[in-house]
């Protein structure tokens, strides 16, 4: 970029000279010389290697690639300017940077971002969604939203819901059966599986056989690598998928998924609010610690 681009004092008098028509009018606009206005000028032309000004004894007039250049040179030197008089008139910008998971991102966080956005207008948010640890633990995250039993080394956590799992289906899959629903009868149904390499997320094996039932998971009908995607597989009716506390609540309540049975696992695990023990928390770390844990 630097070899191709002209400097930039020549680029402002060739802009000001071909808005004006006139090298006079430019120099004067500028608080120059007209003879420095036409020395920068055929320097960038020069540089350009073809004229930009047809010169008449008192007047200039662009060429046609003149025109075409001054229009592509008006833009961006309009651009530099607008960016650069934001940049000067701006106040501090208060930048947080909030690590999550994807489960967490699609189905927890996004449908009440707006709120924390419309409580703290001021604080700049940087949102990294990534299931790996050690993306959501870099040292420039303030704050992370992790699964898992609460201890990651040198840093410090804060619970902020524990897990609980139980199955969750759309409201019309188990539509026309008599009688209530029990475990056994999941032996029938399709199940929606994750497929993760997260060892501490419950598998079907693992809840049916804390409920006594785990023959009843031969093969999953559908096993998808992204755990939003499995809870939308189970809104579309294709099937049970294993729902966790936290992130299948907003869809309960709307009605997009039912809980079938009564049966559900709680285990030590959970999702936590992570930060760093090197670090201070900023004041907007602590309000969005304090927002999560009142969302």
């Amino acid at each position: 970029m630097k070899d191709s681009l002209p400097p930039l004092t020549a680029l402002i008098a060739f802009e000001a000279a071909g808005r004006l028509q006139s090298f006079t009018r430019a120099a004067e606009e500028l608080n120059v010389t007209q003879a420095a206005v036409s020395r920068q000028i055929r320097l960038l032309e020069d540089h350009l290697g073809k004229p930009l000004f047809l010169r008449a004894h008192r007047s200039v007039e662009l060429t046609t690639d003149g025109r075409n250049y001054l229009h592509t040179v008006v833009n961006a030197l309009s651009h530099v300017s607008a960016a650069t008089r934001d940049l000067k008139t701006a106040g501090p910008a208060v930048r947080l940077t909030v690590a999550v998971d994807q489960s967490i991102a699609h189905l927890w966080l996004m449908p009440r971002l707006q709120a924390f956005r419309t409580a703290h207008a001021a604080i700049n948010l940087h949102l990294v969604a990534s299931d790996e640890e050690k993306a959501c633990l870099a040292a420039d995250v303030d704050v992370a939203i992790l699964h898992g039993d609460g201890n990651w080394p040198a840093h410090e956590s804060e619970l902020l819901f524990a897990e609980e799992v139980f199955p969750v289906c759309h409201p019309g899959y188990f539509a026309g059966r008599s009688g209530g629903l029990a475990v056994a009868d999941l032996a029938s149904a399709e199940l929606l599986a994750l497929d993760d390499d997260h060892w501490n997320w419950l598998s079907w094996r693992q809840w049916l056989s804390a409920h006594g039932a785990g023959e009843a998971v031969a093969s999953p009908a559908l096993t998808i690598s992204s755990y939003p995607l499995v809870i939308d597989a189970a809104r579309h009716g294709l099937g049970v998928a294993l729902g966790w506390r936290g992130l299948v609540d907003d869809d309960l309540a709307a009605g997009r998924l039912v809980a079938p049975l009564r049966e559900s696992l709680k285990t030590r695990f959970g999702y936590h609010l992570v930060w760093s023990r090197e670090r201070t928390r900023s004041p907007a770390a602590l309000a969005f610690i304090a927002w999560a844990q009142g969302a």
